[in-house]
């Protein structure tokens, strides 16, 4: 999959009440150099999780990895992003399956130039403070035929997105961009729950985000 979206703290398009959070949205094709470098630097740096995950946690990747069934889907996704948020100490983030093709758009000869596979959201309430309304949310068919999405890409984008969920939320980032070490835990991660052969070293490419976080 092939993503050139960075995740970002975005100012409002237009001004909010100060009691109201900040909402926290992926950017398209935000240049690298709209990272801050500290951030970037820590993102480069840390190339694994703190600690494994959960023995459990394979249990629920190896039943993903054999379903295509959508409720059977949000039941295990929704598992085992609890698990890993719990052994993490991370706020929760919930999962949106939505049952339609992902979003996509052609180039002038009608052929499928891109397509989002699925994206993380969050609220930051006030500067330095934890996310909230944490969500990921993943298209369920395929952008052309409309087929279920297959499994092994079903469990790299879950993977890929909770990496963004851990960025934010554990290593206190500012945005999450896509650099070596972002891979480097997101291939960790997969080896540590038995998926890496199933993960890819590049991201998935999404269109703009706009409106609320899925709920």
């Amino acid at each position: 999959m092939v993503r050139v979206a960075l995740g970002a703290r975005l100012p409002d398009p237009a001004p909010r009440p100060a009691s109201l959070p900040r909402p926290l949205d992926f950017h398209t094709q935000m240049p690298r150099f709209a990272t801050p470098p500290a951030d970037y630097a820590r993102s480069q740096a840390a190339l694994e999780l703190p600690h494994p995950p959960p023995a459990g946690a394979a249990l629920l990747v190896a039943a993903l990895l054999e379903s295509q069934l959508l409720k059977e889907r949000e039941q295990l996704a929704g598992a085992l992003l609890e698990m890993l948020d719990d052994s993490f100490g991370l706020p929760e983030v919930r999962l949106a399956l939505v049952d339609r093709p992902q979003t996509h758009s052609t180039d002038q000869r009608g052929r499928l130039a891109q397509k989002t596979y699925g994206y993380y959201r969050c609220r930051i309430a006030r500067p330095g403070a934890d996310p909230e309304r944490c969500a990921i949310r993943i298209y369920h068919r395929t952008a052309v035929r409309g087929q279920a999405l297959a499994p092994g890409a079903f469990v790299n984008t879950l993977l890929h997105e909770w990496t963004h969920h851990f960025d934010f939320s554990a290593l206190r980032l500012s945005r999450s961009p896509h650099t070596a070490g972002f891979f480097a835990r997101l291939r960790w991660l997969a080896g540590a729950v038995g998926a890496s052969p199933r993960i890819s070293s590049a991201p998935t490419l999404p269109l703009p985000l706009r409106g609320p976080a899925p709920r």
